[in-house]
């Protein structure tokens, strides 16, 4: 039933799908940042991340040193999250659903879709009735919609939507960008870190790197080249890079409103699982 439905909805919205065609190639031979959400993203500075173009992940935009760096594009794919009633998994009792009065999207489309014209942001299908009228905006629905990069998905068994940076990262290949830098991706870091930036701590998750995201990197090597921008010295795997050599700066210890504004804080504070 579900695959009906998907391409029944493809069918419908094809025209809009494929308006992300656009974009293919556009950045052909260029190199760019992804710059994600992760807590490490306290301890850098984000106006050394200029030198090349950027694609932000998620809440990025709401960083105070945002405007610094040379974002070209913003991706946000969670599914109905510019709608202001969502029926989510609660983060205090998976696998209970809740309703829960979402004031993040509406937030995020007025103080950065709508303030932000210059920049493409690139969102999933399901939120079309929140942001159709939005000229900056491409839609995706679990693909790209283009024949050609979605069999190579296929053939390398790649699912592009999975999780944020995955998606960014396709998208950059998409965009036709040969060498990528991941920022602030903390699930590529080794150890691992979950937490974000505007939460007050994070925590080591593991030990090694996730070997599915391993496995991820290595299918892509003869398409792009991938560095991880890291806190960390890791000296036996070339795809790491230290901060602090790749920088020429210290670390930094930032608080949270050294990187967020108060408002801005205690409207992402609305989510329960956030610790804010």
């Amino acid at each position: 039933m579900k695959k009906i439905l998907k391409k029944f909805t493809q069918f419908i919205f094809n025209k809009k799908l494929k308006e992300i065609h656009k974009l293919k190639d556009l950045e052909k031979g260029k190199t760019c940042y992804i710059i994600g959400d992760g807590f490490s993203l306290r301890s850098y500075d984000l106006k050394i991340f200029k030198k090349y173009d950027s694609i932000s992940l998620s809440y990025l935009p709401f960083h105070k040193e945002f405007d610094y760096i040379n974002c070209r594009y913003c991706l946000l794919i969670q599914p109905y999250f510019f709608y202001s009633l969502n029926y989510v998994t609660d983060p205090m009792n998976a696998p209970k659903k809740i309703f829960w009065h979402n004031k993040i999207g509406k937030f995020f489309k007025e103080k950065i879709i709508n303030h932000y014209k210059d920049k493409i942001f690139i969102t999933h299908l399901s939120n079309y009735f929140s942001l159709k009228n939005f000229k900056n905006n491409y839609f995706i629905l679990n693909q790209f919609n283009d024949e050609h990069f979605d069999k190579f998905l296929k053939e390398k068994n790649i699912n592009s939507w999975e999780w944020s940076m995955k998606a960014g990262i396709l998208f950059a290949i998409y965009l036709g960008y040969k060498k990528i830098f991941l920022v602030g991706c903390d699930y590529a870091d080794n150890p691992v870190t979950v937490g974000h930036w505007y939460e007050q701590d994070s925590k080591k998750k593991q030990k090694n790197t996730n070997q599915d995201l391993k496995l991820f990197f290595d299918s892509l090597n003869d398409i792009v080249d991938i560095k991880i921008i890291t806190k960390n010295n890791n000296q036996y795997d070339k795809r790491f890079l230290n901060y602090e050599k790749y920088s020429g700066l210290p670390l930094k210890n930032n608080e949270q409103n050294q990187l967020i504004d108060e408002n801005t804080l205690s409207i992402l504070k609305s989510w329960p699982d956030y610790n804010i």
